[in-house]
């Protein structure tokens, strides 16, 4: 795994307070990787890689 896609999904982990600035975080590293993983120089792979930890996060909140 690419360091930098450790460093991304060690982000997405600290998220881990049901709190509003910790979801609105979520909100935006989903938007951030969703609209802009091109950009960042990520494979589609490792999109859903971050993707899928974001949402598998929100969910640990509720």
């Amino acid at each position: 795994m690419r360091e930098s896609l450790k460093e991304f999904l060690e982000i997405i982990e600290s998220c881990n307070q049901p709190t509003a600035f910790h979801r609105a975080m979520l909100e935006n590293l989903f938007l951030l990787y969703s609209k802009g993983w091109k950009q960042m120089g990520l494979t589609e792979t490792e999109k859903e890689t971050l993707i899928n930890a974001i949402l598998d996060q929100f969910s640990k909140l509720k």
